[in-house]
């Protein structure tokens, strides 16, 4: 009778465990799950603007022309937010919406210029011309 008596402290305990842990896992349904990606949608009442980030464009030998707006897939013709696809080149789309024309590059802070040498042009010879100087000069 005397063990009956030491194991109700015990009992009484892993009970109180029990609850608690019980508690604590209750809470954990409201955890999000660390291997999805955050939820990043819009709060209430605030506007969502398309996204106007071009990602990459697909010009194939033949068929229609491809480019990755945001996360979509767009052709000529089709919508992005309140704009519409006009023109697809390979490194920019041109979008027209209400609020005018707007023009989507690859690497937006790079602007392409022209090279210009230092060093004087360098004129091609012919075989002929070099042969006419040889003769000129009495070399071989």
């Amino acid at each position: 009778m005397a063990d009956a008596m030491k194991s109700t402290p015990h009992k009484k305990n892993l009970c109180l465990w029990f609850a608690l842990l019980s508690g604590l896992t209750a809470h954990a349904e409201n955890l999000p799950d660390p291997t999805q990606p955050p939820h990043a949608g819009p709060a209430e009442g605030v506007a969502v603007q398309a996204p106007t980030q071009l990602h990459a464009v697909l010009i194939p030998a033949q068929g229609r022309k491809m480019a990755m707006i945001g996360a979509t897939a767009v052709a000529v013709g089709d919508t992005v937010g309140d704009a519409r696809v006009e023109r697809i080149g390979e490194t920019e789309v041109v979008l027209q919406g209400p609020e005018g024309t707007q023009v989507l590059r690859m690497m937006p802070a790079v602007e392409k210029s022209p090279v210009v040498s230092k060093s004087a042009p360098h004129k091609k010879v012919s075989k002929q011309d070099a042969a006419q100087s040889s003769k000129e000069k009495g070399t071989p």
